[in-house]
């Protein structure tokens, strides 16, 4: 796990390139493209993302701190609504630093505990057309409910610093503000999520650097 994306994998997975922005042009396409792919196998959810950029000399990165402030930097964004309940979500984020934040959102964003840290792991890998992240989440560290078949909230959100620019997979209204994207009703739909094991709650660290994504499957996303 590198941040490259370039295992064969990763290229077999469909990918979701339609976000559209919430600032400044609601509704208006992205100005800058994004590929955002998606897979599991029974221990991990795994995250692929590239960020093009027609002026890479222009990204804005400067936070390097876990659990830093990323709202001046370019960074992408992940919310899992595990428990389908529409209302919490887990929270995850990394800057082309590779510096990550996470949070637990509850009440439709009401509440969020950036206290929390998760286990996850987020490799990232600045290109000559923008950067690229790869995302690994243990499926203990997030809490769900037993089933053969999960069907699970998401959201998929990029900032680009320079224009202001805010883009999501499924549509964010701007009407609330700000913490309108902690609307967790707002989440699409992950479904084809199956056999999952939360295994135990030991805080351990996976070793996944050198290695690479076995016997790995895709997920489905829908918005409705």
């Amino acid at each position: 796990m590198d941040g490259r994306l370039n295992e064969a994998f990763w290229k077999q997975a469909h990918s979701i390139k339609d976000l559209t922005q919430r600032e400044p042009n609601e509704g208006a396409p992205a100005t800058e493209p994004t590929e955002i792919r998606v897979l599991f196998d029974d221990l991990y959810l795994y995250i692929g993302v590239v960020c093009f950029d027609s002026e890479p000399d222009k990204i804005v990165a400067n936070e390097m701190r876990r659990d830093g402030e990323l709202e001046n930097d370019d960074y992408f964004e992940v919310f899992i609504d595990a428990s389908h309940d529409h209302r919490n979500a887990f929270y995850f984020a990394i800057n082309p630093l590779g510096a990550r934040r996470d949070a637990l959102i509850r009440d439709e964003g009401s509440n969020i505990n950036w206290d929390w840290d998760g286990i996850w792991i987020a490799k990232v890998k600045r290109t000559e057309r923008g950067w690229t992240a790869e995302i690994a989440i243990p499926f203990h560290t997030l809490r769900f409910k037993k089933s053969q078949n999960q069907t699970w909230g998401i959201n998929f959100g990029r900032h680009i610093a320079r224009k202001r620019e805010e883009i999501y997979w499924s549509p964010i209204l701007r009407d609330y503000g700000w913490f309108g994207k902690y609307k967790v009703s707002y989440c699409g739909h992950l479904k084809g999520l199956e056999n999952l094991n939360q295994g135990n709650r030991i805080q351990l660290m996976p070793y996944l650097i050198g290695g690479g994504i076995q016997e790995e499957e895709e997920a489905s996303l829908t918005r409705s």
